[in-house]
């Protein structure tokens, strides 16, 4: 290799590093660690205005509360459940009552039926 071939060869390597390398615009692209500590500081503060560990503990409830609240609620469905078997226990009556009253009028209708006659 001749000194000049020598020289093309490290200009095209050095060419090759220099367009590869990075510049000030696009190191500015890049966050910085005290970009990262600001934006982490200014995030924990508004996560802080929206709850904090006692607004958490208030609002969700505890064991005892959802056992408390889960009785209630089957007392509630029971209550509805019997209102229910009253409500079915009145219509099977009344179903009764009817289909009775209605053979007692087919009877009475086939009586008078025999009675005049062809």
């Amino acid at each position: 290799m001749t000194l000049e071939q020598f020289k093309r060869h490290l200009d095209r390597r050095f060419d090759r590093l220099q367009r590869t390398k990075a510049d000030k615009a696009d190191l500015k692209r890049f966050v910085t660690k005290s970009q990262v500590r600001r934006l982490r500081n200014q995030l924990t503060r508004e996560l802080g205005r929206y709850a904090t560990k006692a607004d958490l503990d208030e609002r969700f409830t505890t064991k005892e509360e959802t056992r408390r609240l889960s009785a209630e609620t089957f007392r509630r469905l029971d209550s509805v459940s019997d209102k229910l078997n009253s409500i079915l226990r009145r219509l099977e009556d009344v179903v009764k009552t009817h289909g009775d009253a209605l053979r007692e009028h087919d009877l009475r209708l086939t009586d008078l039926e025999h009675r005049a006659g062809p």
